[in-house]
């Protein structure tokens, strides 16, 4: 009987740890189709949700939707140790040869598999999602710029070159301040033409459209540069011929007061005529030195036409009109000093005439005297005085 419990005893033993054995094997199993279950139905789960997402239209949108799949990833990463456990399980059914082998192998090999799909999926995405968020920058950066740039264009538009020298300085001050904002402008549009080129060596998916967007603006900013110096040279031509026709005006008006003076017939005034003359003197140095700045205005006018000046015909007229008023002033000038001259020879021979008007009617009073002298000193005398006479007469027949 002791033989017989022992035995008992022993198969009882070996039966129970068997079925002990068993039933956690049964559990192993059933945990891991629950883990299989569980896992796949989340993966299922998880994978619908991400596919769901679409692209955004604007930044925040990207913004948001990154870190919404942020958050996709933290979850996917707490599920990480279930997957691992998951595998472990199946791992050993399959050491310990369970019956349900081929089964767990399967379902394993379908886990990986799908645990390998979320991931490679949720970095698919990420990545599209960054390119979208780099997209909707892009659009922003490039809107701005084209918002300048238009803005910059309409201000091109002005064809207005002033028609005066403050109003053109004022126009190239302006231009100045539109050249510097374009200047602190150039960073943002090279920093887009970086972003632009970065977008497509990495193979965006929208890379064509980046590409027409970049080439787009920066064609329009190099057009922008050419007008701007386009403006600018009109510009400078404009200051140059309101310069002229400053300086002309200014000696057209000193011209023409000038034509005056010397049109005044102030040379019959004989009481004044040594003043006109001096003043005839002054303005001819005067005139000498205007000379200089008629041949200044003359030279840059014809270099203006020269160089192929908007205004050229314009300037040309100008230059003949100032080259013609200064030829009548010329004219005018040597008539009224011919002029003067012959008043001042006239005074001359008048004065003169007039002192020998008086100096005969002396002459005649002393050769009609009848005074012969009442001795030999006095006739000595008055004979010396007639001698006298007579050679003043003499001298004054040679000049006269």
């Amino acid at each position: 009987m002791k033989e017989d419990l022992v035995s008992n005893w022993g198969h009882i033993r070996t039966l129970a740890t068997s079925r002990y054995e068993k039933l956690q094997a049964s559990y192993r199993y059933q945990r891991f189709l629950s883990d299989y279950d569980e896992l796949s139905g989340w993966m299922k789960e998880k994978t619908a949700l991400i596919n769901a997402d679409e692209l955004p239209t604007d930044v925040t949108g990207g913004e948001a939707l990154l870190d919404r799949h942020q958050q996709h990833k933290h979850e996917i990463d707490s599920y990480d140790d279930r997957f691992q456990s998951a595998n472990e399980t199946g791992r050993a059914l399959l050491d310990a040869s369970h019956e349900a082998s081929d089964e767990v192998m399967d379902k394993m090999a379908v886990l990986t598999s799908h645990w390998d799909a979320l991931l490679e999926l949720w970095d698919k995405r990420w990545q599209q999602y960054e390119q979208c968020l780099e997209l909707h920058l892009f659009y922003r950066d490039s809107e701005q710029v084209d918002s300048w740039i238009s803005r910059q264009e309409a201000f091109l538009e002005n064809e207005d070159l002033g028609n005066s020298l403050g109003s053109v300085e004022a126009l190239l001050q302006k231009h100045d301040d539109f050249e510097e904002a374009s200047t602190a402008q150039e960073e943002k549009i090279t920093t887009l033409d970086k972003t632009a080129t970065k977008l497509i060596d990495n193979d965006h998916y929208d890379s064509e459209n980046i590409a027409a967007i970049r080439d787009g603006l920066l064609a329009r900013q190099n057009a922008l540069r050419e007008r701007a110096a386009t403006r600018r040279r009109l510009l400078e031509d404009s200051l140059l011929l309101q310069r002229l026709y400053q300086d002309s005006d200014d000696l057209k008006n000193w011209i023409n007061k000038k034509k005056k003076l010397a049109d005044d017939e102030d040379y019959k005034d004989t009481q004044n005529l040594k003043s006109q003359v001096q003043k005839q003197q002054v303005f001819e140095e005067e005139l000498a030195a205007n000379e200089i700045q008629l041949n200044n205005i003359q030279k840059t006018g014809q270099e203006m036409i020269e160089s192929n000046h908007y205004a050229s015909e314009s300037v040309d007229v100008r230059l003949s009109e100032v080259a013609k008023l200064w030829t009548e002033l010329l004219e005018a000038t040597a008539q009224k000093g011919t002029q003067l001259y012959e008043a001042n020879k006239q005074l001359q021979f008048e004065n003169n005439a007039e002192d020998l008007k008086h100096w005969l009617e002396e002459v005649e009073w002393q050769a009609r005297s009848e005074d012969y002298g009442k001795g030999l000193a006095d006739t000595q005398n008055l004979l010396r005085k007639h001698g006298l006479l007579e050679s003043a007469m003499a001298a004054r027949q040679v000049c006269c």
